[in-house]
């Protein structure tokens, strides 16, 4: 009995053992399903709008009591930070709000010139547009080095603060699903990529988030209306301007041609004069060289006439010495013939 006695108590505490070790693990499973189970009623509804909402199935609870650091390790899990915007785990969409926003902001404000910070705030600023005007308003005012950039920050901030501030609804639950809806459309426009919006829709809500990308979607269908619009006022304005353009092109063609066939003609009159040039150039040549050859030899026969009007000319003086002579003689004659009157 004693034996006995000792393998019936040795089997009661061995039964014992295995009796909490099943407790313990029980426990454990069911503290891993119940965290398992709050992770996944997140994920439709995201994280609490701020430390004040309380747990729509526990009034008395608020939901930011019931993030864990296993539920918040288990929400967060599987989410990249390569996004720009990304980062470490929040409990509410206003802390998300808050850190996107510093973020952001030091980039902006820390980016080496004003070029940067333009090209960061197009970035962040542009895809907010609701309409048209408004998008090329803000392309405009980044694009204008007179707009000071302390102005297009003000104007990001304000978008901030606009989605922060709850909204007037008739109930406090309507006004905050109104403003987790705008914080959810002004993080999607803050970034497009695949991380970034995989983060996005795990904090907001896959339901805020559809609703998110189902307003911003009619926002650019609505563009997309606008600017079909005026590129068709723009096409009806071109296809004029072109009808017009192609009649004054056909008009000048026509212009064009006449006046290419007349421009042949002068060259071929130019042609045909400048083998007249050349003929006549030659004929000149020749004249020329004739007349050179004709002025030579005018020039030796009237040498020779020179010689002969000189020799002329001393033969009339001698001519003329001679009858002075012959008349002096004869008046000599004359006088002895008066002066011997028998002769």
């Amino acid at each position: 009995m004693a034996t006995f006695g000792k393998v019936l108590l040795f089997l009661n505490v061995l039964l014992a053992i295995i009796m909490l070790t099943l407790f313990g693990l029980n426990v454990g499973q069911e503290k891993r399903w119940a965290v398992a189970v709050l992770v996944h009623e997140l994920h439709p509804t995201g994280l609490p709008m701020d430390a004040d909402e309380l747990d729509p199935q526990d009034p008395a609870t608020k939901r930011v009591d019931r993030l864990t650091p296993p539920v918040m390790k288990g929400f967060f899990d599987g989410l990249s930070d390569n996004s720009a915007l990304g980062g470490g785990p929040v409990k509410t969409v206003l802390e998300e709000l808050q850190r996107v926003h510093g973020k952001a902001f030091g980039e902006i404000t820390s980016a080496s010139n004003d070029t940067e910070k333009r090209k960061l705030l197009a970035t962040y600023l542009v895809p907010q547009a609701k309409t048209m005007i408004e998008r090329e308003t803000l392309i405009r005012r980044i694009n204008d080095p007179k707009e000071e950039v302390k102005n297009l920050i003000a104007e990001l901030d304000r978008r901030f603060t606009e989605a922060k501030t709850p909204p007037a609804r008739s109930s406090a639950e309507q006004s905050r699903q109104e403003q987790r809806l705008n914080i959810a459309t002004l993080l999607f426009n803050m970034l497009i990529d695949g991380n970034w919006r995989q983060r996005l829709m795990r904090i907001v809500g896959m339901e805020t988030y559809v609703q998110a990308v189902e307003r911003q979607a009619g926002y650019v269908y609505n563009m997309a209306r606008e600017y079909r619009a005026l590129i068709v006022r723009d096409q009806t304005g071109f296809e004029k301007s072109y009808a017009d353009l192609v009649e004054v092109i056909i008009k000048e063609s026509e212009e064009l041609y006449h006046l290419d066939s007349y421009l042949r003609n002068l060259n071929a009159t130019l042609a045909e004069r400048q083998q007249q040039i050349a003929l006549r150039t030659t004929e000149v040549e020749k004249a020329t060289t004739a007349l050179d050859v004709t002025t030579k030899n005018a020039q030796t026969e009237l040498k020779k006439l020179n010689d002969v009007q000189y020799d002329l000319f001393q033969l009339q003086q001698r001519v003329g010495i001679a009858i002075q002579k012959n008349h002096e003689l004869e008046v000599e004659l004359r006088n002895l013939e008066a002066k011997k009157p028998g002769l």
